[in-house]
């Protein structure tokens, strides 16, 4: 599939008189697919004065080093890509491109000392988990940048969680740096991600598709540890690690009920969160009101569902998150309408694959006009 431009996003300067911020002049190359964690690191990372490029895979990012015109300080590398992987990517830069002394960093939600020893066989410098603390992010920068000798102690990797941990807001906040807004954001859009990838799994499942099932539940479970939803997480964890060895149909549906459980609570967490915001927080929009859902009156069904075809195509292509919450909205509102149809459409959307989104959602706008 098409997959956008490395995206520029510088981090604004530092006001005159004012302590410079840690991160002041750096330029950095994010290597990550997953849109949340994209939003995630560029508002955390220009925050802290950084400027940052994006690219949506492992190809765009060595791309993007062969043809910086400003180098770049270094590189935050996801492993779990499409088109090309992270330890792919890095081997490419060191050997293809002749970097061998910029700083490579992965960001991988794989925390066992072979994903490490992996990491640094192919060339990379550090290993940061995911969901990454922010304070130990900046340090590990600092550190290779050359500003910095001192790191903080390590990540702890995710553990086994019980349903009374249903959403860790206190956590999430810590590793977002205490940015209300931002998460209250989040939040509002993995609501939207839940309901398309409930919908989207349960059917790869009944197809036996678990490669693709176990790639969309990869990306569900970084997208909740990044938000504090640890239960969650976890299920998503042990149900593509399940996946992995074959089960059968029967534990696959049993695997199904489990993870669609921890949903619900997770949405149950989630909503007096977004209710009562913290205080000094821009309060998200309330959990069962759909931004963008609106349509002209006087419309039929038809007309109603390009019209939101259509929002839907728009957002995507600006990589807007409140493409997740409309598309949950529009799969209630004209699911008799969509029907199977909706199937490629499900499946780039739970795995946030805004690109591929777009060529599915515009190829059912053609349809529905035709």
């Amino acid at each position: 599939p098409e997959q956008a431009e490395p995206v520029p996003a510088a981090g604004s300067p530092t006001p005159p008189g004012s302590t410079p911020r840690p991160l002041s002049g750096l330029r950095l190359l994010l290597v990550e697919d997953n849109v949340i964690n994209q939003q995630v690191a560029q508002e955390l990372l220009c925050h802290e004065g950084a400027e940052v490029v994006i690219a949506a895979n492992g190809q765009l990012g060595v791309e993007a080093v062969a043809r910086a015109d400003v180098p770049f300080d270094a590189v935050l590398m996801d492993l779990q890509m499409p088109v090309m992987d992270g330890l792919t990517a890095t081997r490419a830069i060191r050997t293809g491109l002749g970097q061998t002394t910029l700083p490579i960093i992965a960001m991988t939600a794989n925390a066992m000392a072979s994903d490490q020893d992996a990491c640094l066989a192919a060339g990379m410098n550090a290993h940061v988990g995911k969901p990454f603390n922010l304070s130990r992010l900046i340090a590990i920068l600092l550190q290779q940048t050359g500003r910095s000798a001192a790191l903080p102690p390590s990540h702890t990797p995710l553990a086994s969680q019980s349903p009374a941990q249903a959403l860790d807001v206190q956590g999430a906040l810590e590793r977002l740096g205490g940015n209300t807004d931002l998460y209250g954001r989040l939040l509002q859009s993995f609501l939207g991600v839940m309901a398309v990838a409930a919908d989207s799994l349960g059917r790869l499942l009944q197809e036996g598709k678990l490669i693709e099932a176990r790639h969309q539940l990869h990306t569900l479970k970084g997208t909740a540890a990044t938000l504090g939803a640890q239960y969650l997480a976890s299920v998503a964890e042990q149900t593509e690690a399940a996946l992995g060895t074959g089960e059968p149909q029967a534990k696959a549906e049993q695997l199904r009920a489990e993870l669609g459980a921890a949903m619900a609570l997770t949405r149950a967490a989630i909503e007096p969160f977004m209710q009562q915001p913290a205080p000094g927080a821009n309060k998200a929009a309330p959990a069962g009101r759909l931004p963008g859902a609106g349509t002209a009156p006087g419309l039929d069904e038809t007309e109603r569902l390009q019209e939101t075809l259509q929002q839907l195509a728009d957002l995507l292509a600006s990589s807007d998150m409140e493409a997740i919450v409309l598309y949950a909205s529009l799969k209630q509102r004209h699911e008799q309408a969509l029907q199977s149809a909706a199937g490629p459409l499900d499946q780039a959307m739970a795995v946030l694959d805004f690109a591929q989104a777009r060529t599915h959602c515009l190829a059912l706008l053609a349809q529905q006009a035709a």
